[in-house]
């Protein structure tokens, strides 16, 4: 017998393909998804991509929602950060990435516990 592991998350550049204004639409549309599905499904979880810059700018719009993202946190349905932003490796000093950490790390707290994992998405050039 063979386990699969299915792991729901998205991949968000935040201004990769598109513009601001539409990666606040198209962020508003993925998350409220998101929490309705976690919400109707308790045995479901979600990552959201290794960083909280886009979970900020979901409370920004619906600061109402902060409670119910804390209980999905503790539930470890919801899973965030550790980084602040995606870091592109490739593109960025040490430091940078060091920062990014610490400010993901300190930003966390304020909706629950961070994933502890050192997950980089855009690791372009970094494993050479």
């Amino acid at each position: 017998m063979t386990n699969v592991h299915i792991v729901n998350h998205t991949h968000w550049d935040r201004e990769w393909y598109f513009t601001s204004m539409d990666a606040l639409v198209l962020s508003d549309q993925l998350f409220s998804d998101v929490l309705t599905e976690l919400e109707e499904h308790k045995e479901a979880n979600f990552v959201l991509d290794g960083q909280l810059s886009i979970l900020d700018e979901f409370i920004s719009l619906y600061p109402e929602k902060i409670t119910e993202i804390k209980t999905l946190v503790k539930k470890n349905q919801l899973f965030i950060g550790p980084w602040y932003t995606q870091s592109d490796a490739n593109f960025t000093s040490g430091e940078a990435i060091l920062r990014n950490a610490m400010i993901g790390d300190f930003e966390s707290k304020k909706y629950g516990k961070k994933m502890c994992i050192g997950y980089l998405p855009d690791t372009f050039g970094f494993n050479a």
